[in-house]
């Protein structure tokens, strides 16, 4: 079996999606840990497999059965095994750091921090909800909305 691609110009399709994963997320009980177990499953076939199962369960219920929250080829390239790299075939594999099937899983988080973003998702306190596993120092800083300009020291 050969690994399927999907091209970086599918972006709407992954924004759509984002935005159900990001009200899934948004609903649920404890929406920061929801989050959570998103970012830590994108890595993990399996582990993200039941993750967008479940889901797409709950985005399915939620739309009363009128909707999917994804549809099955974008299931199956977001599932897809990754085989591990070599750390000898990274450094010599010049513009192809990242095989498709991560790069997708990369691109839908952006999507749906993004649409987090758009819907001022304030989870509650505590905790880093975004930190995920793709390596140690691989933590995203969401900037603050501030609502008026910071004093800054010096300034009159």
């Amino acid at each position: 079996m050969t690994l399927s691609t999907w091209p970086d110009q599918d972006l709407p399709l992954l924004r759509e999606v984002a935005g159900r994963i990001a009200v899934v997320i948004q609903g649920s009980t404890d929406s920061r840990q929801a989050l959570a177990d998103f970012t830590e499953a994108l890595p993990h076939a399996g582990q993200l497999a039941r993750v967008l199962i479940e889901y797409s369960s709950r985005w399915f219920d939620r739309s009363s059965g009128d909707s999917t929250m994804m549809g099955p080829e974008l299931f199956w390239t977001l599932t897809e095994f990754v085989p591990p790299a070599l750390p000898q075939n990274r450094e010599q594999a010049v513009g192809t750091e990242y095989h498709h099937v991560e790069r997708t899983r990369h691109l839908l988080l952006i999507c749906v921090l993004e649409q987090l973003a758009v819907t001022q998702f304030a989870p509650a306190q505590g905790g880093d909800a975004t930190r995920h596993r793709y390596g140690d120092n691989a933590v995203p800083v969401l900037t603050s909305r501030l609502r008026s300009a910071p004093d800054v020291e010096g300034t009159a």
